[in-house]
């Protein structure tokens, strides 16, 4: 069953939540290898007050750094390319400086 079969029985509220961690897990930290959701988003998003308030740029932070530190050493052989993960949107947008 998909979990957006029933999503009309769903409270305004219950809704946003689901939205909101779609959003975090999804839209933000990209795809992670696990699909484990962290028992801390589940409460944050359990009290919308306290998710509005919680630090989250910390949060991405620390995911984003933890996978780009020390990327040009986990390089394999002679590739050109590797695999972020985190908070990676900054590195997809192209900057233009005049």
């Amino acid at each position: 069953m998909s979990l957006f079969e029933n999503v009309g029985e769903l409270n305004e509220n219950d809704a946003t939540r689901i939205c909101l961690l779609m959003l975090i897990g999804q839209g933000f930290l990209g795809p992670q290898k696990t699909n484990v959701v962290d028992n801390m988003l589940l409460d944050l998003v359990d009290n919308l007050e306290e998710f509005r308030q919680y630090p989250w740029g910390n949060y991405f932070w620390e995911s984003t750094y933890s996978a780009v530190y020390n990327l040009h050493k986990r390089q394999k052989g002679d590739d050109k390319c590797f695999s972020l993960s985190g908070f990676v949107w900054p590195f997809k947008v192209p900057v233009n400086v005049n």
